[in-house]
């Protein structure tokens, strides 16, 4: 039988802040026509093929993130905090 749902891959990593916040607002997509697929990914694997360093071992990106995170949390209504500690090398 034919479906007219759509798939969504959704790859995630468990030590992204945007992969949990993805998790707490899934819930979203049961109200579309829509599947969601769960993929996990090493994105430490992606950032170091690629030839990249962390977000947060940049003090631009660690910025951002930080700044897009907290509208993100606003946005969906999910509380998310700060470390109390960052890892070496990740503050200004």
């Amino acid at each position: 039988m034919f479906s007219s749902r759509k798939i969504i891959n959704l790859f995630y990593d468990v030590a992204s802040p945007y992969s949990w916040l993805a998790f707490e607002v899934c819930n979203v997509f049961r109200l579309w026509n829509v599947n969601l697929k769960f993929k996990p990914t090493y994105l430490g694997g992606v950032i170091y093929g690629s030839g990249n360093k962390p977000p947060g071992l940049n003090p631009s990106k660690l910025l951002y993130m930080d700044s897009d995170l907290t509208l993100l949390s606003e946005y969906f209504g999910v509380p998310m905090f700060r470390p109390s500690s960052l890892p070496k090398g990740a503050s200004q």
